[in-house]
């Protein structure tokens, strides 16, 4: 469980949710074993993937990630769910700045289309969360559609659309 000292350095402010709230519906996700060493023919957001995996949720940083820019894209599913309550804390955590795995995660839940149409990626990522897990996503989504960088009532829409869309799937396991 993420201790307070860790929420204040990360500069944590929401209104009605807290990094302890994310943490806690995800707390059921075991930390993944990393399912691969680097070599030479390890792409690049594996590598990135790898160097995130050494540490665990709640001592990775927003540095850390900037420093593994691709990482989201590396993950597996297990490793990305795990991980995601840490990219709520962290980009909350710095709402004026931009994040490449939060960016990811808002890219992967903003379906323009009608039906919505879901690829394997974002299924192996979303499908199957528990009801809390989807509910700290969405609370999440609502407040990065808060700061001034993501305001956009449509997106913020769309995201929160293919959310429900993802929980009807699962039957809100």
């Amino acid at each position: 469980m993420v201790k307070r000292g860790k929420l204040r350095r990360a500069g944590f402010v929401a209104e009605s949710v807290t990094g302890h709230e994310w943490f806690k519906a995800f707390s059921g996700r075991p930390r993944p074993k990393p399912r691969l060493a680097c070599n030479v023919e390890t792409s690049d957001s594996r590598r990135d993937a790898l160097n995130i995996l050494r540490m665990d949720r709640e001592s990775v940083t927003f540095e850390d990630f900037s420093k593994s820019p691709d990482a989201v894209y590396g993950f597996d599913g297990a490793e990305f769910r795990y991980y995601l309550p840490s990219i709520f804390l962290l980009s909350a955590g710095h709402p004026n700045e931009w994040f490449r795995p939060a960016d990811l995660i808002l890219t992967l839940l903003d379906r323009g289309l009608d039906p919505i149409v879901l690829d394997g990626f974002t299924e192996e990522r979303f499908a199957g969360l528990s009801t809390a897990e989807y509910q700290a996503i969405r609370e999440w989504l609502s407040l990065m559609f808060k700061t001034e960088q993501y305001f956009d009532p449509a997106r913020l829409a769309r995201c929160l659309r293919t959310v429900r869309q993802l929980e009807d799937l699962s039957g809100g396991v």
